[in-house]
């Protein structure tokens, strides 16, 4: 069995433990779950040098994260029955991406042309992804 299929196992496991009322692994999973979205939340932003140049990184991905994790428990705690790490990875992309763009927002209205730049290609990206999954879903009625 491979690292990574343990690991899936393991979590798996948790969270079943977890839906089974034991706060402890509860905890330990949250835990786990902080340590993968702190890596995504650094990578995203590193993403934005504009961003970069006027943030500490690792502050701003530790309380984004710590937010994210709050939402996460707010929004679909882990006995819900819509809890899955699918649901908590897509609130973690909307905590991150609004917190990117509306650093970059006030950073282009203090006059940054590659902060505008940044956020129009960050917009232009969003509108695509819509576009598509709204293509998509057209596709699947048919």
């Amino acid at each position: 069995m491979s690292k990574n299929m343990g690991n899936r196992t393991t979590i798996e496991d948790l969270i079943i433990t977890a839906r089974n009322g034991n706060k402890q692994a509860e905890e330990e999973f949250f835990s786990k779950l902080t340590v993968r979205f702190l890596s995504v939340i650094t990578r995203k932003i590193r993403n934005y040098s504009s961003l970069t140049k006027r943030i500490n990184v690792a502050e701003e991905s530790d309380a984004i994260c710590d937010f994210a994790i709050s939402e996460v428990r707010r929004l679909f705690p882990i006995n819900h029955p819509k809890f899955s790490i699918v649901w908590a990875v897509n609130v973690l992309h909307n905590v991150v991406d609004n917190f990117v763009t509306n650093l970059l927002v006030d950073i282009a209205k203090d006059g940054d042309p590659e902060a505008e730049d940044q956020l129009f290609s960050l917009i232009r990206k969003k509108l695509l992804e819509r576009i598509n999954r709204k293509r998509w879903r057209e596709g699947q009625d048919e």
